[in-house]
């Protein structure tokens, strides 16, 4: 229960803090940001989810799913609510986290660990 709250308020801040100060005090950089996080650090970031998740898949296969969430909940918070590409994106992140779940959870069946 400590691990999860502890990873849910490591999502928080991320997906909820970052977009907002983006939006708050980006100025002329902030649509670069918003392209850095959209397509680099959010897909990254959401591989590393799901290799944690991969470790112990049986208790953790929700983690991509909470990422993804508090994605969309932090773009809607900091952005126009109404877009549908913030929707995709997260749809996005959640593939990718359980892609990189299932090959993580694979790899470690094969290794025998």
């Amino acid at each position: 229960m400590k691990r999860l709250l502890s990873y849910l308020s490591l999502m928080a801040v991320t997906m909820f803090l970052i977009p907002c100060l983006t939006v708050e005090f980006g100025g002329d950089g902030g649509m670069a940001i918003c392209f850095l996080l959209f397509y680099a650090f959010n897909p990254i970031l959401a591989a590393f989810v799901g290799v944690y998740a991969g470790m112990n898949m049986k208790n953790t296969w929700y983690y991509p799913v909470i990422f993804a969430v508090c994605f969309l909940l932090g773009v809607w918070v900091a952005f126009i609510s109404t877009e549908i590409m913030f929707t995709v994106y997260s749809i996005t992140y959640l593939i990718i986290g359980w892609v990189v779940m299932l090959i993580t959870f694979g790899i470690r069946k094969l290794l025998g660990k």
